[in-house]
């Protein structure tokens, strides 16, 4: 492998030899046919707002002390997007660098560093790696774990539960996950490619649920439950289904997306047919509720 000095000499050098070796690559569509602008644009929309739906921010932001510590957050966490740059400008540099195309695009950064650097080299990179990748997904498990047993377990089949077995649950629970995401990266390995706008589909589910429960005094549990259920479902079926982008009117959009919307049709159609309003116990006029019957 030849690392011409020009290619690193600024953004702007390497983006023009992007550009000179694959003509169009950094224009939409880019290197696919159909991510073009309104995929984009879909995808950018469904990042937004599944930001703080994952399980490991979402304890977070309910638990805050003051609105102070969520506007803080909704400043500087965004500015943690910055990191999303570098593994962009590793597979610019493969594009360039690498003799051959990769079987195994996310394997671009330990080739290079394969073949550009000793083995004990390689052998560091890729502990260090593989420790990166082990912090935050330990994050997630045992917060998924707890959502799981205290969120669910207890609030339903397990209300009198001790302790000691809500704590049995949530390390089963953290076991039963390692196994489904191990059984996904070895029969699924093509969702790794996209697994963070995979995550991002699942998780951007729970925002209507989220959202409206909090501010929309209609909105009813059943009305949730039917919409999420139909997000997910409609989701996994898109993505396992290779509809994604899916394409609409002849604009392509991401399946997470056009899960959300179902999603949300579903939850505010079943809420209004379901909702209940309250009388109140004074005079004739109906209130509107803090607590909804069938809520």
């Amino acid at each position: 492998m030849y690392l011409p000095i020009h290619y690193f000499g600024s953004l702007g050098g390497m983006f023009e030899a992007v550009e000179a070796a694959k003509p169009g690559f950094l224009t939409l569509p880019g290197g696919t046919k159909n991510l073009d602008v309104s995929w984009t644009m879909s995808t950018l929309l469904l990042t937004g707002l599944g930001f703080y739906m994952w399980p490991h921010f979402v304890p977070n932001s309910f638990s805050a002390r003051n609105p102070d510590v969520l506007r803080h957050n909704a400043v500087y966490l965004p500015l943690y997007q910055i990191c999303f740059l570098f593994p962009m400008l590793v597979g610019f540099t493969a594009i360039l660098v690498l003799d051959s195309p990769l079987k195994t695009p996310d394997m671009a950064f330990m080739t290079m560093v394969r073949e550009a650097f000793p083995g004990w080299a390689l052998g560091l990179v890729g502990g260090a790696g593989a420790l990166a990748c082990m912090i935050p997904a330990a994050d997630l498990l045992l917060s998924t774990s707890m959502l799981c047993t205290r969120g669910i377990y207890c609030k339903t089949v397990g209300k009198d539960a001790p302790p000691e077995k809500v704590a049995f649950l949530a390390r089963a629970t953290v076991l039963v996950l390692t196994g489904i995401a191990l059984g996904l990266a070895i029969f699924l390995p093509n969702m790794l490619v996209n697994l963070l706008l995979t995550g991002y589909s699942g998780v951007t589910q729970f925002f209507p649920m989220i959202v409206l429960g909090l501010f929309w005094k209609k909105a009813t549990k059943l009305g949730a439950y039917i919409g999420l259920a139909v997000g997910e479902i409609l989701v996994f079926a898109l993505i396992l289904g290779k509809m994604d982008p899916f394409l609409i009117g002849g604009m392509n959009f991401n399946a997470g997306f056009v899960a959300l919307v179902a999603n949300l049709i579903c939850y505010v159609g079943v809420s209004l047919v379901t909702y209940t309003p309250v009388k109140a116990e004074t005079g004739n006029a109906y209130t509107e509720p803090g607590v909804v019957n069938g809520r």
